[in-house]
């Protein structure tokens, strides 16, 4: 039999889980007894190495790691070198002049198809007769409903006549087929590197027990309980998974979850189905999260707003809360850093963790430049934010000085220290003049002392014999500046022991690599669209979490920022193609000799499956979810005027008018 604990947030499901799976492993034995949340990456490698299948031995890889071998799979696509396709390969398909979005959205695709165990050729069948069922009986474009509800500026996708819907239904089998493709040999690239990613090693142990049922028990092992958290977030493949080691391996299921509390829908959760896994069900009630201050405030700027949860978290600390019980949520990351300088402004330790890249941040960055300088000084960019940061801090003049001509060798030049910015060989003069000191007579004593002090240190550091890492944090303490408050050193310390950290794995898996073969890599996750930080928290300091990377969590205060409309919740844009089960591959924008911007599928197909309603139901339940982490006190921000709503809701305003909420003044 199995057991679901259900309730809404803060009702105790994980604390009865707890309990439950302590009294298994008492009862069956520590080893039979397994406690996870999704992803289920333990119960599946337990899976495939017990019934050995050909993924055993593979290497699982993340999911940037996996993009950028997918990037590389693609390349014969982005140089028109597929030769089955030379005779008919279309270029102008949907999405495919931006390549980088193309095939960050395309990778996105097929880790849902994997979720949703689809394989390649299974996709392309779907597409094709949803094709096929879409244009061989069009519905009706002049129904009054879709055209109301279609916005002025997309009501010309739905002017279309036999013509017109013959052209997008070719253009939308070539990118099902390259789509398809793409899938394919990508797969294939795993495969030939024996490496698998979690979706795909998932898809192919579920079909895999689909069709040797009799494997189901065996792949448990010694396992005879799997206890599932925040189960409302397992994907199809998951659910499947968990179903057949229940039915046909005997498996206990012992489940905790909350269909409203599942921040994945769009990323391929089914929670509805996941509770359905359970016979019995058991309802909690009881809100243990009560926060007794709850409070909004709406400053005119994003920089108030900042200074605002600032002044608020210095607040909560002066009361004795520790910065640790203090969590700051965003639903996007792309300006965390002007709430983080905020908090550190006013005392705050802050860490970044969540959806946001781990090398992109400002102090990993300028601890990046050095150990370019050392080991590739052609890379401008890096010997500039080198020159330019606080231990160097050379001006703009000095800078244009190191980029020009030496005197002696200016004729006729007039204006020597300016260089044209269509100059190619600025950045190469900027190098040589700093690595032979030929123009140091030209700039301020004091930026040629540095500069001399830089070109010396670099020569130690080439003379260093010592492993990597410890020649790293030589360089780092030779001219790495310290922060001027105990906060930003705190701040800058998570910082560069994330990197630090990143440093040792990499040279401890690869102990014959150079500082050169690192920073390749360093290039690789800085370019990376789906690179993530995944740390542990750290003792005394504030957590700035993104929206995804909350979950289970409780805080004893809890800021919702930027709650406004466009940012949580982002307005809704979708990808350059969906896809429908039903209706195959759903292309977002004209191409060709189209005379509208988009697709009448996708002008249609938003309307019918109402994806915009359902995708602001979803963000707003992230909303509430957010809310719910927190035990004392809750604010929520925005800036600026709100809208009217209409398009996205605005929920910091929304917040306001709730019984029991009141106005922050500092």
């Amino acid at each position: 039999m199995s057991t679901l604990f259900s309730g809404p947030p803060g009702s105790g499901k994980s604390t009865h889980l707890r309990a439950r799976a302590a009294e298994l492993s008492r009862d069956l034995g520590d080893e039979a007894v397994v406690l996870h949340s999704p992803p289920l990456h333990d119960v599946t490698a337990r899976a495939i190495q017990t019934l050995a299948l050909p993924e055993a031995p593979s290497t699982c890889i993340d999911e940037a790691r996996a993009f950028d071998l997918f990037v590389r799979a693609a390349q014969p696509l982005l140089e028109l070198g597929w030769t089955e396709f030379s005779s008919d390969l279309d270029p102008e398909v949907a999405g495919l002049r931006s390549p980088e979005r193309f095939l960050a959205q395309a990778f996105s695709l097929i880790g849902k198809l994997e979720s949703a165990l689809m394989k390649p050729s299974a996709f392309l069948d779907a597409s094709l007769r949803g094709a096929t069922t879409f244009y061989g009986t069009p519905p009706n474009f002049s129904h009054p409903p879709l055209l109301l509800a279609t916005a002025e500026k997309y009501r010309g996708s739905l002017a279309v006549e036999n013509g017109e819907l013959a052209r997008q239904h070719k253009h939308e089998v070539a990118l099902a087929r390259i789509l398809a493709k793409l899938y394919a040999d990508y797969r294939s690239a795993l495969e030939g590197q024996s490496l698998s990613t979690y979706s795909g090693r998932l898809m192919n142990l579920v079909l895999h027990l689909r069709t040797h049922s009799g494997d189901a028990r065996r792949a448990l092992g010694p396992l005879r309980a799997i206890c599932i958290d925040d189960v409302q977030n397992c994907t199809f493949a998951e659910i499947e998974l968990l179903r057949v080691l229940s039915d046909e391996g005997g498996a206990l299921l012992c489940l905790a979850g909350d269909a409203d509390s599942s921040l994945a829908r769009f990323r391929g959760a089914r929670p509805e189905a996941a509770l359905r896994l359970a016979s019995e069900h058991q309802t909690l009630s009881h809100n243990y999260r009560r926060p007794s201050s709850r409070e909004v405030a709406r400053p005119p700027n994003q920089d108030d707003e900042a200074d605002t949860i600032a002044r608020w978290v210095q607040q909560q600390c002066a009361t004795g809360t520790s910065p640790n019980e203090i969590l700051v949520v965003l639903r996007s990351m792309e300006r965390s850093l002007l709430y983080e300088n905020a908090l550190v402004a006013h005392g705050i330790t802050v860490q970044t963790i969540g959806a946001c890249n781990p090398l992109a941040h400002r102090d990993a960055l300028d601890a990046l430049a050095p150990l370019f300088f050392l080991a590739q000084p052609e890379r401008n960019e890096w010997l500039l934010r080198l020159l330019a940061s606080p231990t160097m801090a050379l001006s703009d003049a000095s800078l244009a000085t190191l980029c020009g001509v030496p005197q002696a060798q200016i004729e006729l030049v007039v204006s020597p220290n300016l260089p044209s910015s269509r100059d190619p060989l600025r950045y190469v003069r900027l190098m040589q003049n700093v690595l032979t000191g030929e123009r140091d007579g030209e700039i301020s004593s004091v930026a040629a002392q540095r500069i001399s002090q830089l070109r010396s240190l670099r020569n130690a550091w080439l003379g260093h014999s010592s492993d990597q890492p410890t020649l790293v944090r030589r360089i780092w303490n030779d001219v790495i500046a310290r922060k001027d408050t105990q906060a930003a050193v705190a701040t800058q310390r998570i910082v560069l022991g994330n990197l630090f950290a990143r440093i040792v794995e990499f040279f401890k898996l690869q102990p014959k690599a150079t500082l050169d073969d690192f920073l390749h890599e360093a290039l690789r996750v800085l370019n990376d669209p789906f690179a993530r930080t995944d740390v542990a928290a750290i003792p005394g300091a504030l957590q700035l979490r993104s929206i995804d990377a909350i979950s289970g969590m409780e805080f004893a205060c809890v800021v919702v920022a930027n709650a406004k409309a466009g940012s949580f919740p982002r307005w809704y844009v979708p990808d350059a193609f969906l896809f429908s089960p039903q209706l195959g591959i759903v292309p977002r924008d004209n191409v060709g000799d189209a005379k509208s911007s988009r697709t009448a599928k996708i002008t249609y197909y938003l309307h019918s499956n109402t994806t915009r309603d359902r995708y602001n139901k979803q963000e707003r339940l992230a909303f509430e979810y957010a809310l719910s982490r927190a035990t004392r006190a809750v604010l929520v921000t925005a800036s600026g005027r709100p809208t009217s709503g209409r398009t996205a809701p605005e929920f910091c305003d929304e917040f306001r008018t709730r019984p029991g909420v009141s106005e922050y003044r500092g």
